[in-house]
């Protein structure tokens, strides 16, 4: 997420009852997490001598899990459940049991410059054939049916004085269903040019399936929730966010996923990220519990 010497520049420090540093809380709290979770399971010797646990670290979750996407699924696949332990959600501190489904794209367009004074209607302009598909883009978004298309990032032209000869456009695509999500995909391979001398170009992919709510996604939610109250006197709201993650990945394969497992805290991809300290074991405790139950 950070650029290299991040960490020197900004190490890690505590301060009363937060950590802070770069990726403290999105996620490396966490690994920490999971890592003492399992050592308390295996010091309990409650388990079948059959039970597994499998815990994935990737590093390149942030640009969409492209190496190790087929890794996760292929574990997925074989697992009855699986905890994420990216940041819960706040003010509450709630566990995400939905998320929604992500694209994203690079549209290129390529016109043809002129002179903008002398001899304008030479020219075909790459920028004006971009501001009609961002209009058009932007109308896809639906918020009954959780459809949000944005036009993050716009470049185009080679000066103020000569018709644009080309354009280019980042989008980012979010979805609350597979439905949406496949429907989506086919709205952007239909993109074509408007003038007809354009040339357009469109790159990228619907990457994350939505993480839909479902009856096993909520049975393991009450689970915890019962966990969290009897052994720990904790509350344990839900949510659904816009945000991905890998588990959008788990739970399209059908595995009962719970997401937002990680600590507390504020900030994450930002200077002031930090942790709560005094939550980190909380969180430890609770995904040990939920596993001796699973």
């Amino acid at each position: 997420m950070w650029p290299a010497g991040e960490c020197a520049q900004r190490p890690f420090r505590i301060e009363g009852d937060r950590a802070y540093g770069p990726g403290v809380l999105d996620m490396k709290a966490g690994i920490i997490q999971a890592i003492f979770a399992l050592k308390v399971v295996q010091e309990m010797e409650r388990l079948p001598a059959d039970v597994t646990f499998i815990l994935l670290i990737n590093s390149d979750e942030e640009i969409g899990s492209p190496s190790s996407r087929l890794w996760i699924e292929e574990h997925a696949r074989s697992s009855q459940a699986a905890f994420v332990l990216e940041p819960p959600m706040e003010p509450e501190g709630a566990v995400k049991t939905a998320r929604k489904g992500n694209g994203r794209y690079h549209l290129q367009i390529e016109g043809r410059a002129a002179h903008s004074g002398v001899n304008p209607a030479a020219g075909v302009s790459a920028i004006h054939e971009m501001a009609r598909h961002i209009l058009s883009l932007q109308e896809l978004s639906d918020d009954k049916r959780g459809i949000h298309v944005n036009v993050g990032i716009v470049n185009g032209g080679i000066g103020s004085n000569v018709v644009a000869p080309q354009a280019e456009a980042y989008i980012d695509i979010r979805v609350e269903t597979m439905e949406d999500f496949n429907w989506m995909a086919h709205k952007m391979q239909e993109l074509a040019p408007i003038h007809p001398e354009i040339r357009l170009q469109i790159e990228g992919q619907m990457n994350r399936p939505p993480m839909e709510r479902t009856a096993a996604i909520m049975n393991l939610y009450h689970l915890a929730q019962q966990v969290a109250k009897e052994e720990l006197n904790l509350n344990l709201p839900d949510t659904s966010t816009g945000g991905v993650s890998d588990g959008n990945f788990v739970a399209a394969c059908g595995t009962p996923t719970l997401d937002g497992m990680g600590a507390r805290g504020d900030g994450a991809h930002a200077l002031h990220e930090y942790v709560l300290i005094a939550d980190i074991p909380k969180r430890a405790a609770l995904l040990a519990g939920i596993l001796v139950r699973v």
